[in-house]
Formats: structure tokens, C-alpha cells, sequence
């Protein structure tokens, strides 16, 4: 609370005077009291002396005493009791309260006076050592009176009572005083607030009034010499602002004349950008049509019986081809950001799966460098989320692989926190740590931005454009999150982003349940011990953890049920304990990376080992936990586990494209169904248990995103893997797809090593890649334009018999297909035009007719091209039309004249 001046004024002033007033009053009232006190002592000390003389003096009857004792009573008001013991503390006569309270028992004569204070009252007793009765006899007696203090009580209030109002009679003078000296004082004081309250108007020209206190005279002179100051500095700042405000506005005339020519630049910078953005789209959407097939051929030629110097030629071929599909993937990402058309999906994202999707993806590039890859997912972290898997993937294969890139030896370990988050909403954490070559702080300001890395020679050792860590920028900040990073060079680094997604409440989190009793761990790794005792933990009562084979053998071997090994073990078939393994009779999982191609014989060695390959993602090693152990909790049969048993659809509607992936999954051991319709295949779906479906996209009844919706409509509680067949690569594509109910995608043509990670990542089994086939000497066939034969074998994977069906199902359709592109030519439709025309162009990629393939391409190219609203297309295309009609029917005339069996 704050005060006024004169309120502090009398509040100091009268504070003193209370004080001082309240100590004189209570000395005065301590001395009063002490002689009220005193006085009624002696009074009282004098009326019990006089009756002791009296009763001394002559003999008393009973009855007399009795009348002296009532006597006291009437004439003294203070004496309330007057009563006379005996030398036995017999009472003789007693006049007052019925029951005095007194403290005696038998009282000596020879005693002295007694005097105690009881109820507020004060008791005098003493003793009357010669008593005569009537009788002549002496007998020794105490006389007791006890006498009220009220009177005094009220001669001590009355007297308290004055000395409050003398106090308050005097405060109140005071402040009388006190106040008429203080409003003498507060006048100046007024009257130089007002004259404040004035100036801060503008007034500059009033002065403070002066005042007999001397004080506030000087006061009001330099105040009044303070404002003539201020007067003439605010007159010349006046003159200051008029010449500022001529300039400025001159200033702001030529600026306005600058901003209408950045406005003009800004247009043309924004327009420019914009072209160059649609450019690069367009033509890096351009090259990935040849550098497919490229990539493509590249494979089926690294499967063929090659030299030495040839495999290694075409080994170049393919990594540069990957390297430039990379750059060109970036590009269009980068093209897409700057032009604001990157758009975030938001779907179920299950954090595990992208984590170990993508650490799956890397490892061979990590393996081949021997670095172990390790992710740990904390307990406290949901498991799905509502986001981008793609874009979420895409920014952490890119951290993945930059620290897979700068390490040459150590580990990489991938975490994910939970840093916070509502019921709703979580923040999420993912840091990826290596021990690379670091950076230091000058280097690390070159990054996330476009086209640069932390040094200018990292690009030619270490080999990328610069844009990976850019698009990640964009990406996490449309994810809600950020990201940065923490380097020492030569230690390594941890680049960290954080994205906030949406629980997804639908799904319901996994129970984990326990499987086995006591498992081991047998590794020298911590980090990869650490991460794979979290999983084990989980589905087993108990882990514990053993860094070499003989210490296992010693320690736990008597009460393990299942052995987890790391096959990094150089003595791995060694006979020193590998026996010893053999006759536990218990499940041992191995694992091993890919480049460890020497565990293939292991199971002959090791009966009961089951091959497993790092990183292992939870999911899969659950899977294989459960089928080692029966439900009723007895072990099954120890036998290899090679996991084959798949049931997978084929869906296409070109034969040679249903033939070829068909054979593909026949060579690793997998049941084939095929369905060229997507009619057929929802039929096939509601009569099988499959495991797995491969679906094109464009089918004439029903295309590839209908069948895909429908599946999902009518079986919502089928878990179902469907994986899209296209050759569209565009991410919006990709997007849309995932959109409809697609779990993966495959772009065509398909390549044997991406159809077995397929198959890995959504089976959980582990697949062998067939041996390369030797191809025997083709048959002598001059080639041209029409078929090239070796061409054709090569895109079979080697297989003469593929390669020879595949042709004939073309050319059997072909005259079918040349009657339908006649038709829908001369009666102008462009949809069916265009249908037939992708059917065949479709086909022909799959087999060696260059001709054919080059005629279907460009038609297509130019029907998609061409304004569908014009009739002018049809002038534009029919030489196309004719040029791709006379290679069909070349081929149609090539089969007839040559023996092709």
C-alpha cells in the first residue's frame, strides 16, 4: 500500500510520541499497582492484628465468638471469610463461604503468620497461643480471614482507564499540530505538481511558483532555468524535424522508384526460378525413362557368364547409374520445394519399421566398410504415428548413408527419444551418431545449403551434390520439427532432427509376450549387445550376456534354452567348441552381415543354427522366436529354417510382364498365382491365404488403385502386403499410392535384388538370391532392328526358355494389337488409343525388339503430349501411329520366315 506525504508525515511524527506515551503509561501504572498492592496488605496485616488482639485480650463463650466473626463480616466489605482453628485444625467458628479452601492440616503454635493468595483472594492465618474460655482453660487457636481483591482490581482498571485517555488526549494534540504544520509545508509542494501536470501538456512557457520555505524557493528556480533550457532545445528540435521531414520525404520518393523496380526484378527473378524448376523437373523426370534401362539391363547383364574385366565394367555401369539416379531424385525434390507443390502425406507411420527399413536398406554399404549399425528405440516411445513414412524415410536414409559415407571404421547408432508430447501430439528425437571424420566449426557453417559441402575436396573424395541435407532441412520443418548437429573433427558426429506427429489412435500398441525361459547373447559388441539384450528382453524371461564362446560354454550353457551369436567369430568352425554347440541340442540364431557369404554350409556343421542378418529389426526376430517354440511351450524340431512356404499373388495384364515375375519368385521357392484382371484377382483373394501381392497399376477392367481399395474394404482385418507395379517413378505417384492402400511399390522393370529386399522386408524370411545362370551360345541369328535375340536374353535374367515365351506372347498378340490401333485411330479415340498403345509398349520392354519398343515409346510420348482437346493430334501422331504399325507387323513377318524354336 503506498502513502501520501502527509499521511508518512503523521505517520513519523506520531509514532514516536505513542511510543513514549505507552512506556510512560505503563511505568505509571507498574508503581500505581504496586501500591494499591501494598496498601491493602497493610490494611489487611492491621485488621487481623486487631482481631487477634481482641481475642487475646478476654474470654470467649461460642456464641460470642461466633457474633465477633459475622460482626467482621458487616464492617469490612473486602473480608469475605473470618474462621478460628484449633491446635488440631478443628474449625470453631466459622463465618463466610460454606467450604473455605484452606492449605492447613494441623498448624504448629509456635508457627509463624501463614498468608497465600487463592481464587484471586488473599488468606491470612495466625495463631492465638492464649485463648481463655469461660471455663478458665487456655487452648492455643489460629484465626484465619480471607479477604476479596476485587476492590483493588477496580482501583487498578480505573486507574488504567485514565492513563488511556490522558494517552489519547495527548495523541490527539498532536496530530492536530502535526497536521497544521504539514499542509504549510504541502502547498509548494501542490502547486509545483499542477504546474507539472501542466508542462507535460506542451505548455513550456509556465514557470514554478516561488515560496517563503527556502527550500522550495531554490527548487522552483531550477526548475524554472531547467525549462527555459528544454524550451529552446525543443524549438530548435522542431526546425531539426521539418528539414528531416523534407529529406525523408525526398528520400521515400526515390525509394518508391527502387521498389517498383525490385517488384519488376523480383517478378522476372520468380518467374525465371520457376522455369528453371520446371525444367529440372522435367528433364530429370526425362532422363529417368533411359536410365532405367539402363539400370535395368546393367542388372540382367551382371547375371550373364561374364569376364572378369566385363563384370567389373559392368559393376561401373551400375554404380554410376545409381549414382545419377540419386542426383536426380534430389533434383526433383529440391524443384518441388522451391516451388511449394511438396505436399506431406499423412498416413500410419510405425516409427520402428522406418527406423529398421531404412538401417536395413544401408547395411551392405555399411557391411562392406564393417561397421555395425545399431538403433535403439526407447520404451517410452509410441510405436505409431500419423505422418509421411516416405518423407520421414527420406530424411533419415539421408543422415544413414552421409554417416555411412564419412566412416571408415566404428559404428553407427540410430536413436529415438521421446522428448515431448501431449495425449494428442509427440515430439520425437532421432539422432544418428558415427565415428567418422567430424567436422569443425568453420566447415560445419557450409551446411544445409544448396550445392555445398563442409569442404570443397569432401566432394571429390567422398563423392555428392550437396542437396541431401537441404531437402532434409525443408522436410523436417514441414514436419514441425528441426535439425541440427554436434561434430568434433576427427571424433565424429550426431546429426539430430525432431518431428512432431500425431499418436495414431487407431492402433492398437503391440503386448509383448514371453516366449522362452533364459537366453544368452554372444557378441563382443557392446553396442550391438545393448540394443539386441533391449529386444530379447521383451520375449524372454531373462538375457544374459557373453563376449566369447568359451565363457558361454563354462558359465551358460547349462541353463540356456536359446543362443543369440554373433558370427563376427573368426574361429567359427573351429572344432574346439563348435561340437559343444551341436550336443546343447538348442535353437542358436546367427548373425551375420551380408558379406559374411561363408555361414552358407553352417547349418550342415550346426543342425539346430537358423541364419539371421543384421540389423535384425524386432518384428523379424519375434517372428522366428515364435516359430522355434510351440504354443504349448515345447521346442519345435531343430531343422534349418529356410521360411519359403509364401502363397504371393501376380497381378499384370501382360503376359510377358506375368511370365517374368512369375519365374522370378518361382526360382526362390514361392507358390505363384497369377491373375491378369483385376476381377480375377479379388476373386483369387477371397478364396486364398496369401501372403503377399505384386498388383499393376494400370489393367484395362479394373486398375491397380481399384482392386487395392477394394481389398482394403472388404477385408479391413487382413494384414495383406500389397506392393504396386509401375513404371510411373514421379514422388507424387508414389504418394498416391500409398494413399490408396499400397504398402510398397516396385518400379518396372523389375530387378531381381530389389524383389528379394521386397520379399525380406515384408515376409520377415530370409532370402538367397539364385546363382547367375550360364547362358549356352545363342543361336545364330542376325540381328537388327526387328528382334536382337541376345538383347531378349539378357532382360530373361539369362533364361533361354523365359526369353523364347516372352517373344512368342508378344508376337501372338500382335495382330490383335494392330487391329485395335487401327481402329482407334480412324475412329479418333484417344483414351483407347493411348490404353493400347502403353499395352504394347508395355510388353516390348521385357524382350529384344528394339524397333518395336522405339515406336511405342515415342507414340506414347507424343499421344501424353499432345493437347487432348485439339484435333490436331491426329495429324501430329499419324506418322508415329504408321511407323509403330509397320514394326509391328515387321515382327509379325520376322516370325514367319524364321525358325525361332
Amino acid at each position: 500500500m503506498r502513502y501520501n506525504l502527509q499521511t508518512r508525515l503523521l505517520i513519523v511524527t506520531l509514532t514516536p510520541i505513542l511510543l513514549m506515551s505507552v512506556l510512560a503509561a505503563a511505568l505509571y501504572l507498574h508503581e500505581r499497582f504496586s501500591d494499591l498492592a501494598t496498601t491493602a496488605d497493610a490494611q489487611h496485616e492491621l485488621l487481623i492484628e486487631h482481631y487477634r488482639l481482641r481475642l487475646l485480650s478476654d474470654a470467649w463463650t461460642d456464641s460470642e465468638l461466633n457474633r465477633l466473626s459475622e460482626n467482621a463480616l458487616d464492617h469490612d466489605d473486602d473480608l469475605v471469610d473470618f474462621s478460628l482453628l484449633d491446635a488440631y485444625g478443628n474449625m470453631v467458628t466459622h463465618s463466610g463461604h460454606p467450604t473455605p479452601a484452606w492449605p492447613l492440616k494441623t498448624p504448629n503454635l509456635q508457627g509463624e503468620p501463614w498468608h497465600w493468595i487463592h481464587r484471586n483472594n488473599q488468606a491470612w492465618a495466625v495463631p492465638i497461643e492464649h485463648l481463655h474460655s469461660p471455663a478458665g482453660q487456655q487452648q492455643g487457636l489460629w484465626l484465619v480471614m480471607d479477604f476479596s481483591s476485587t476492590s483493588i482490581r477496580l482501583q487498578q482498571y480505573e486507574t488504567a482507564f485514565s492513563a488511556l485517555i490522558l494517552i489519547c488526549l495527548g495523541l490527539g494534540l498532536s496530530a492536530i499540530f502535526v497536521l497544521s504544520q504539514t499542509r504549510r509545508l504541502l502547498v509548494p509542494l501542490r502547486r509545483i505538481q499542477e504546474t507539472a501536470t501542466r508542462l507535460r501538456g506542451g505548455h513550456l512557457d509556465l514557470r514554478f511558483p516561488g515560496s517563503h520555505a527556502h527550500e522550495f524557493s531554490e527548487l522552483g528556480i531550477n526548475l524554472n532555468r531547467m525549462l527555459e533550457t528544454l524550451q529552446a532545445e525543443v524549438e530548435d528540435l522542431k526546425q531539426t524535424m521539418t528539414q528531416t521531414h523534407e529529406d525523408l520525404q525526398s528520400t521515400l520518393e526515390s525509394m518508391e522508384v527502387q521498389n517498383i523496380e525490385l517488384s519488376l526484378a523480383r517478378k522476372e527473378a520468380v518467374e525465371g526460378n520457376r522455369i528453371k524448376s520446371e525444367f529440372l523437373a522435367n528433364i530429370s523426370h526425362e532422363i529417368r525413362t533411359p536410365l532405367n534401362g539402363i539400370m535395368g539391363f546393367a542388372n540382367l547383364l551382371s547375371r550373364s557368364a561374364l569376364s572378369p574385366r566385363q563384370l567389373d565394367h559392368v559393376q561401373t555401369i551400375q554404380k554410376s547409374a545409381n549414382s545419377l539416379l540419386a542426383i536426380i531424385n534430389d533434383v526433383l525434390d529440391l524443384s518441388k520445394i522451391e516451388a511449394g507443390k511438396l505436399v506431406l502425406d499423412k498416413a500410419p507411420l510405425n516409427i520402428e519399421d522406418c527406423i529398421f527399413d531404412v538401417i536395413t536398406m544401408l547395411a551392405p554399404l555399411g557391411d562392406l566398410k564393417q561397421l555395425t549399425q545399431i538403433a535403439l528405440i526407447y520404451d517410452d516411445v509410441p510405436r505409431h504415428y500419423l505422418g509421411d513414412p516416405l518423407r520421414f524415410k527420406q530424411v533419415l536414409t539421408n543422415l544413414v548413408s552421409n554417416a555411412i559415407k564419412f566412416t571408415d571404421k566404428g559404428d553407427i547408432t540410430i536413436r529415438v527419444m521421446l522428448e515431448d508430447g501431449d495425449r494428442q501430439e509427440k515430439t520425437l528425437r532421432i539422432s544418428v551418431s558415427d565415428t567418422g571424420i567430424g567436422m569443425d566449426n568453420k566447415s560445419s557453417r557450409e551446411l544445409f545449403r544448396a550445392f555445398t559441402q563442409a569442404d570443397a575436396s569432401t566432394s571429390r573424395k567422398y563423392g555428392g551434390t550437396g542437396l541431401g541435407l537441404v531437402i532434409s532441412k525443408h522436410l523436417v520443418e514441414q514436419m514441425g520439427g528441426e535439425i541440427s548437429f554436434e561434430s568434433i573433427a576427427g571424433e565424429g558426429s550426431t546429426f539430430w532432427f525432431t518431428v512432431r506427429l500425431p499418436e495414431d489412435s487407431l492402433q492398437t500398441p503391440p503386448t509383448d509376450h514371453v516366449i522362452w525361459g533364459s537366453a544368452a547373447l554372444l557378441t563382443p559388441h557392446d553396442g550391438l549387445a545393448q540394443m539386441l539384450q533391449h529386444y530379447l528382453g521383451r520375449w524372454c524371461q531373462s538375457v544374459a550376456r557373453y563376449t566369447e564362446p568359451d565363457q558361454f560354454l563354462r558359465e551358460g550353457a547349462h541353463n540356456t534354452e536359446i543362443l543369440v551369436l554373433h558370427a563376427i567369430y573368426s574361429d567359427l568352425y573351429q572344432t574346439s567348441w563348435l561340437p559343444s554347440l551341436r550336443r546343447l541340442n538348442i535353437p542358436v540364431i546367427v548373425l551375420h552381415t551380408s558379406t559374411d557369404q561363408h555361414l552358407e554350409n553352417l547349418p550342415e556343421q550346426l543342425p539346430q543354427a537358423h541364419l539371421l542378418t543384421l540389423p535384425v529389426p524386432p518384428l523379424k526376430l519375434s517372428s522366428l522366436l515364435q516359430q522355434l517354440r510351440q504354443p504349448d511351450g515345447r521346442q519345435l524340431s531343430l531343422i534349418p529354417y529356410l521360411g519359403y512356404d509364401l502363397r504371393i499373388l501376380v497381378v499384370d495384364d501382360h503376359p510377358a510382364n506375368l511370365k517374368l515375375v512369375a519365374t522370378l519368385l518361382e526360382d526362390l521357392g514361392i507358390t505363384v498365382l497369377t491373375a491378369d484382371r483385376g476381377r480375377a484377382a479379388l476373386e483369387l483373394v477371397a478364396r486364398e491365404q496369401l501372403d503377399l501381392i505384386f498388383m499393376d497399376v494400370q489393367m484395362p477392367d479394373m486398375n491397380g488403385l481399384e482392386v487395392t481399395i477394394t481389398i482394403r474394404n472388404l477385408y479391413p482385418e487382413r494384414h495383406l502386403p500389397i506392393i504396386a507395379l509401375t513404371a510411373h517413378a514421379m514422388a507424387g505417384e508414389r504418394e498416391k499410392l500409398l494413399q490408396a492402400g499400397m504398402n510398397d511399390y516396385m518400379t518396372k522393370p523389375l530387378q531381381e535384388a530389389q524383389l528379394v529386399y521386397i520379399l525380406q522386408k515384408w515376409t520377415g524370411q530370409t532370402f538367397k538370391s539364385p546363382d547367375p545362370i550360364q547362358q549356352e551360345p545363342p543361336e545364330t541369328v542376325s540381328k537388327n532392328d526387328t528382334v536382337d535375340m541376345q538383347e531378349g536374353l539378357r532382360l530373361a535374367g539369362g533364361r533361354k526358355d523365359l526369353a523364347r515365351d516372352m517373344l512368342n506372347l508378344l508376337i501372338d498378340g500382335l495382330p490383335q494389337e494392330i487391329e485395335a490401333i487401327q481402329n482407334a485411330f480412324s475412329q479418333r479415340q484417344r483414351s483407347t488409343l493411348l490404353d493400347r498403345v502403353h499395352y504394347v509398349h508395355g510388353a516390348s520392354r521385357y524382350c529384344g525388339v528394339p524397333a518395336l519398343r522405339q515406336a511405342a515409346d515415342m507414340l506414347e510420348t507424343g499421344i501424353k503430349q499432345s493437347d487432348a482437346e485439339s484435333d490436331a493430334i491426329w495429324f501430329e501422331i499419324e506418322a508415329a501411329v504408321q511407323n509403330m504399325l509397320a514394326a509391328m507387323q515387321a515382327l509379325t513377318h520376322w516370325r514367319k520366315t524364321t525358325k525361332t524354336n
